[in-house]
């Protein structure tokens, strides 16, 4: 297991009362950078719905992503393209006048990807954190 660190903009319209539904661009860095690192970026379609303090959502898109090893003597790169998914649950609350929204969720999300060594399709699941605030009401 390894920490890694990204960022991630949505860009949602209100559907249906407390529906969103809209684009959102995430770019992760992720595994102990020195030895073995993956740069991940992820296009990817977003719905959420946030009511009375809880929020759900889900994301599907592409991911494209750098790998890079040093694990041995010889250096290997790889570049490759992959479907992500990812589920949201946790807390989201009005916390001003000015219509900004905080939230705390949980996410795992998967991906799909192909080994460079063995060239078999192999699971790629990851758990984020993320924490943040945006317009919302």
């Amino acid at each position: 297991p390894y920490i890694g660190f990204g960022v991630r903009g949505t860009y949602g319209w209100i559907v249906g009362g407390k529906h969103r539904l809209g684009p959102s661009l995430g770019l992760s860095v992720e595994g102990p950078v020195p030895i073995y690192s993956t740069i991940a970026l992820e296009p990817q379609f977003a719905w959420d719905r946030a009511s009375k303090g809880f929020v759900v959502g889900a994301s599907v898109g592409p991911a494209f992503l750098y790998h890079s090893s040093e694990a041995t003597i010889r250096s290997e790169r790889a570049f490759s393209i992959a479907p992500m998914a990812s589920f949201r649950i946790g807390y989201s609350k009005p916390f001003s006048r000015l219509g900004k929204r905080f939230f705390i969720v949980l996410e795992p999300k998967g991906r799909v990807i192909v080994g460079n060594e063995t060239r078999k399709t192999q699971p790629d699941l990851s758990m984020l954190i993320s924490v943040g605030s945006g317009r919302g009401r």
